[in-house]
């Protein structure tokens, strides 16, 4: 499998108390909860109107393999769903021409 093309993201934030925390979260490619490690934190001076410079806390995303949460692997499980439904319908229309 490659890397899921969220890895090594980096995230934001401003809450004080999880500076030092690895944390959960949800990655926005493959939607599994991998850990976000702290790396250093940035100032900014770019977010308040007025200018003042205000330090940011980043995470980043630790590298991981992509993976579907419902099936191994995308197009494989499009087609196991796709020929499922087809059976369905063809059973459907079976039932109906011998009615």
């Amino acid at each position: 499998m490659s890397l899921c093309h969220g890895s090594g993201f980096t995230i934001g934030g401003y809450r004080e108390e999880y500076r030092e925390d690895v944390i959960q979260v949800t990655c926005t490619k493959c939607w599994l909860r991998v850990p976000a490690q702290p790396i250093s934190s940035e100032w900014r001076t770019d977010l308040r109107t007025d200018g003042l410079p205000v330090e940011v806390l980043r995470k980043q995303i630790v590298d991981h393999e992509f993976r579907s949460r419902w099936f191994g692997n995308n197009h494989r499980g499009s087609f196991k769903l796709g020929a499922i439904l087809f059976f369905i319908s063809l059973m459907a229309l079976v039932l109906d021409f011998l009615k």
